[in-house]
């Protein structure tokens, strides 16, 4: 291994071969660099690994060399959209920020590391990635393995946005502000071994979001806010799963999953500190030490609604359904149409109009079932309206 900076200017390095023949980048004099050997990849010999960590950068620089295999970027000043539009790039142009997602041609700051397999971005202030930073058509970043995006601010990532990284095999996103992992985010990572959703706000892995990771050997989500534990892919490759420190509802779906997955309990890693939230009979006891017969749900109950009502046009509509059960019922308002309006337990329109009439319906739902409840609402627009609202649907109340 050679320090490049340690080595003269007219010294020329091949993008293929490792012989010389193109110029040292001009990255290399302001960040450490060093040559190595690679052995991994079809059309590369010697590799160029860039450290440009505490440098002040704003964004991921520019003209990078092809035969980059390694670009860390930790303890930098990156923010907002990671691949998105730099301060410079709409300066120079007419562009807004929507134009510039929109543009049909989306040359991604990583479009030139065909060759690169670690990617670190740490102890940044990235709050979101753009969707096509990793799936654009002029990047190939095939044989990346290794990507780190600990301790950033990260809310939310696209679904899918990882799918063309098919050699990843480690992903790490600990330290975020992450609080929902969606069905698709881990879809193409089928040599994904090392996942790490640690610190961050996650109140819901959905259950399958693991399907597309048969490989996974360890996963981290400790230190998070999860209700349910999601489905394993596969038992035979788990070896630890960190899960201590959530907020776990030992209902019968937890039940459930450890009557499925008996054979893989004993990768829980601290096992005595993976305990219940909840119900409150069973709050602080370890989910390994509980009798898979003590795991319970209740039927959901509505045990609240709102009366029928008659409003005047113009008049704030205010609703409420409030309901029971273990785990605790989701409430739903469902408009007369079949639309969803609402998923809290008051639903409010501030001023209504005559095709706000109808029957609204309050869903609440667990993982026992779901039950419903009606309310009639009438708006005030003459005797013949209101009088078939009476005859549909029966007695007609108004007022609580």
């Amino acid at each position: 291994m050679f320090n490049i900076k340690s080595i003269t200017t007219s010294l020329f390095y091949s993008l293929y071969t490792g012989s010389v023949s193109a110029q040292l980048p001009s990255i290399c004099n302001q960040c450490n660099c060093n040559t190595v050997s690679v052995y991994d990849l079809p059309s590369l010999s010697t590799g160029l690994e860039i450290d440009c960590s505490n440098q002040g950068l704003t964004a991921i620089p520019n003209d990078l060399p092809a035969y980059t295999t390694k670009l860390i970027l930790d303890n930098n000043l990156i923010s907002g959209e990671l691949g998105g539009p730099t301060a410079d790039d709409l300066s120079s142009s007419s562009s807004s920020i929507s134009s510039f997602n929109n543009n049909n041609y989306y040359l991604s700051p990583l479009s030139n590391l065909s060759n690169l397999k670690e990617l670190s971005l740490s102890n940044n202030q990235i709050t979101s990635i753009n969707p096509r930073l990793f799936n654009n058509n002029q990047n190939s970043l095939s044989y990346l393995s290794r990507l780190i995006l600990s301790s950033n601010k990260i809310k939310s990532l696209p679904s899918s946005i990882f799918k063309r990284l098919s050699n990843l095999s480690l992903l790490d996103l600990n330290s975020n502000n992450l609080n929902f992992i969606q069905r698709w985010l881990f879809n193409g990572l089928h040599k994904l071994q090392f996942l790490d959703l640690s610190n961050n706000q996650i109140t819901l892995i959905h259950q399958n979001a693991l399907d597309d990771t048969p490989e996974l050997v360890e996963i981290r989500i400790h230190k998070n806010k999860i209700r349910a534990l999601p489905n394993i892919p596969n038992e035979g490759t788990l070896e630890k799963i960190y899960a201590f420190n959530n907020e776990l509802v030992c209902d019968c779906v937890m039940g459930e999953f450890l009557k499925n997955y008996g054979n893989s309990l004993s990768s829980i890693q601290n096992p005595d500190y993976v305990i219940c939230q909840s119900p409150p009979i069973l709050k602080n006891r370890p989910i390994m030490k509980i009798e898979i017969e003590e795991f319970l749900c209740v039927d959901p109950e509505i045990t609240r609604i709102s009366e029928n009502q008659i409003l005047n046009t113009g008049d704030l509509l205010n609703l409420y359904c409030e309901a029971q059960g273990f785990p605790l019922p989701e409430i739903t308002w469902i408009a007369p149409d079949g639309s969803i309006l609402s998923s809290r337990k008051t639903l409010y329109i501030p001023s209504v109009s005559q095709m706000d009439a109808g029957v609204y319906e309050c869903k609440a739902s667990n993982a026992q079932g779901a039950v419903f409840e009606h309310v009639n609402i009438g708006i005030r627009a003459g005797e013949e309206s209101l009088y078939k609202l009476e005859n549909q649907n029966g007695n007609f109340n108004q007022g609580f």
